[in-house]
């Protein structure tokens, strides 16, 4: 029976987890050498044909996840699907762990968010696996692919479920036997991939977690992405808010919110209540507000865009959703950049780009 757990985007921390908890099911040790591996014939695997182009040994020391050995096994499956595997060598206990992708993906790079710190991924117990989507990129914001339609398909469902096909057999061949149990974890567009991945292939995993899911891809890409990316901007491409702007921007919004719940703990515990209006704060004509920071004109226009959602002619939303009040300080690096110079009491120089700093689908519903 599939169990799927949908997580909503969250800037609360979790509690620390415990580490290196010896795991108490016996580890089953491999069948073949990591050597032995790279020599795997994998071009008869019905419906992913596949080649290993390496497969070497990580030591416990140079392990990202954890201080355990493991056997890295590289590949791709046709036509562009590129894979990557780490296989215990000594601690693995029957589990299979794959993950999907943020962005618009375009490297095989492990992002497993939803498990870091977790006993399991720690200390070996799980063959880890994840892919590239089905296609290169020159990064996570690299829509070139969208030109060919069959690495469209790739990236909208069919890469992780082959991904998970050809895994599956790698573990069965290394290890003498298959995984007793499959799962599936990936964060914004890795949770589009969860959660499509329980709606296709409901079989190839046990149990999905699907963090943020950025579900409704075009208009997601287009209308959210696109409003947010030119609600930020002024007319000069630059940055009408900075980094110290949104603390303060923050703060004030905290303090019209906070005793909503008749507490005044610093914390808003429901931003879908709170009203607070970005006027409020708006400068004055040839002055500044009384607690040293306001809002200008052009600063005043965004901040309502940001909060309004993407919006026609006809102020219809055209994506779900909006960034409620109070997540002004997850803004930084998403709608407003690190870079410096990117001032609104001065232009930006010619060489430092304000423009472009939303990320696609990372985070953010």
């Amino acid at each position: 029976m599939l169990a799927v757990v949908v997580v909503a985007a969250s800037t609360a921390q979790a509690s620390p987890r415990p580490l290196n908890v010896p795991s108490k099911a016996a580890a089953t040790p491999p069948a073949m050498s990591c050597a032995q591996a790279a020599r795997l014939d994998l071009t008869g695997v019905q419906g992913a044909p596949a080649n290993i182009a390496s497969a070497t040994i990580v030591a416990a020391a140079d392990n990202p996840l954890g201080k355990w050995e493991a056997c890295e096994v590289k590949g791709v499956i046709a036509p562009q699907i590129q894979f990557d595997l780490l296989l215990p060598t000594e601690t693995w206990a029957g589990r299979y762990l794959q993950t999907g992708c943020g962005g618009f993906c375009g490297n095989a790079r492990l992002d497993a968010q939803a498990t870091y710190g977790c006993t399991p991924l720690t200390n070996g117990t799980f063959v880890v696996a994840w892919d590239n989507e089905g296609h290169y990129g020159t990064s996570m914001t690299d829509g070139l692919f969208g030109a060919d339609p069959q690495l469209r398909v790739d990236f909208g469902y069919r890469s992780q479920h082959l991904t998970s096909i050809v895994a599956k057999e790698i573990v069965r061949r290394f290890y003498g036997r298959p995984a007793s149990h499959s799962y599936f974890t990936g964060c914004s567009e890795g949770g589009d991939q969860a959660m499509t991945e329980a709606q296709r292939y409901p079989e190839d995993f046990d149990g999905i977690v699907a963090g943020a899911p950025a579900s409704n891809m075009t208009a997601l890409a287009v209308w959210d992405q696109g409003w947010n990316a030119k609600a930020m901007l002024d007319a000069n491409g630059d940055s009408t808010l900075t980094q110290n702007d949104l603390k303060s921007l923050h703060a004030a919004v905290v303090s019209a919110c906070d005793a909503q719940d008749g507490t005044r703990d610093g914390l808003i515990s429901d931003s879908l209540d709170c009203s607070f209006d970005p006027t409020s704060i708006a400068c004055p004509a040839g002055g500044s507000g009384s607690s040293g920071f306001c809002l200008n004109p052009a600063q005043l226009e965004s901040v309502r865009k940001i909060y309004g959602g993407a919006r026609d002619g006809k102020n219809r939303l055209m994506y779900p959703g909006a960034q409620p009040r109070g997540s002004e300080g997850n803004w930084a690096g998403w709608l407003v950049p690190f870079a410096q110079g990117c001032r609104r009491t001065r232009r930006a120089s010619p060489s430092t780009r304000c423009a472009g700093s939303p990320i696609p689908m990372q985070g953010r519903r």
